[in-house]
């Protein structure tokens, strides 16, 4: 049952509804962190090694807006106390955006928590967003992305590793600080009833379990989003490999086309000079192609254009009876996005081919 002041509402909750409302915050808070991680828009602002200020207050919207009104559903909705994870939000901006930005943060979240009477909201988020800023600022962006709950409980181990490599244990340290901001929070709603909502239980037990609900919920939403992040990274590095042997093939491919083509056209500048000239020109095609800075994925209309320039300077070279070029292309095919470069190994396959058939 419920025991409400008389005055405000400020419900101290049995233990089953408390219990009910840990289990239930930590199905929102992951909710909450995979719908954000599905917008591609807060993907690109959340993992940005730079910000301007408008991108900030961008990322800050994505936060703001549906946690403030968990807050006022918090206050309107009887015993829905869950949709209230306002204190766990504050931390995660202040790790992640700095003391300046998490402090803003508190003082829109605690509005509806004013508005009910909650008076000692607005101070207590604004100095949980300072103090969550600066410990951002003393522990390293991969170790808050990699901060869990979960710290290693078998002492030797820990005794171990302390005696290898000596250092102090920030992951612990983040542990200990937001399980300390919670115990805080408790004991300002015991000293001052319905002026601060906390989760408050006679049992020591089950408030231990809210004291630590609240890294819990901290991780949970790191988790989710570093798990995107590792994911990102791995994309970006495989699209980084793929340029690096697209630079390695035209690297390997310019200085022997290059060097058979204008051997080419020195034997005909005297006897066929027109012929001559219509190389210089497609060479020069191609060479302004490969020069050019272009990206990794090109329209399959350029990558066949570059194709038939030098496939054109290959039936020069060894003759229209011996190399014959047909084409078979869907005009549909013509826009699609496809790797650079991405016929000519085929074209430089062919012409190999061909030139052992001559030396034959």
């Amino acid at each position: 049952m419920l025991h409400c002041a008389p005055r405000y509402i400020d419900c101290v909750a049995d233990n089953k509804l408390i219990l009910i409302t840990l289990l239930v915050k930590l199905g929102v808070a992951a909710a909450m962190a995979s719908a954000l991680a599905r917008a591609r828009t807060f993907q690109r602002l959340l993992f940005a090694e730079r910000r301007s200020r408008s991108q900030t207050v961008a990322l800050l919207a994505f936060f703001l807006v549906p946690l403030t009104l968990g807050v006022w559903v918090r206050i309107t909705v009887s015993n829905f106390l869950a949709a209230d994870i306002s204190f766990e939000t504050i931390i995660l901006l202040g790790l992640l955006l700095g003391p300046g930005w998490a402090m803003l943060s508190g003082l829109v979240l605690s509005a509806p928590a004013v508005y009910n009477h909650e008076y000692l909201a607005l101070p207590f988020d604004a100095m949980l967003g300072l103090a969550a800023g600066i410990l951002g600022r003393f522990v390293e962006k991969e170790e808050i992305w990699d901060f869990t709950p979960f710290i290693d409980l078998s002492l030797y181990r820990w005794f171990r590793r302390v005696l290898r490599q000596p250092r102090f244990d920030r992951q612990f340290l983040m542990l200990v600080l937001i399980v300390g901001f919670e115990v805080v929070r408790e004991s300002l709603r015991r000293m001052y009833p319905g002026r601060l909502f906390a989760l408050v239980t006679d049992s020591w037990g089950l408030q231990i379990l809210v004291w630590l609900s609240a890294p819990v919920v901290v991780g949970i939403a790191l988790k989710v989003w570093n798990a995107l992040r590792l994911e990102i990274k791995f994309e970006e590095q495989k699209h980084l490999l793929l340029e690096a042997r697209l630079d390695a093939l035209q690297r390997q491919i310019n200085p022997h086309f290059l060097f058979n083509t204008l051997n080419s056209i020195a034997s005909l500048v005297r006897s066929r000079p027109e012929l001559a000239r219509e190389m210089i020109v497609k060479l020069a095609n191609i060479l302004r192609a490969l020069l050019k800075d272009h990206d990794t994925y090109v329209p399959f209309s350029h990558e066949l254009s570059f194709t038939d320039d030098y496939l054109d300077i290959e039936v020069v070279r060894f003759g229209a009876d011996k190399l014959r070029v047909e084409k078979d292309i869907d005009p549909r095919t013509l826009s699609l996005m496809v790797p650079s470069i991405l016929l000519q190994p085929l074209n430089r396959a062919s012409t190999a081919a061909r030139s052992r058939c001559a030396a034959v």
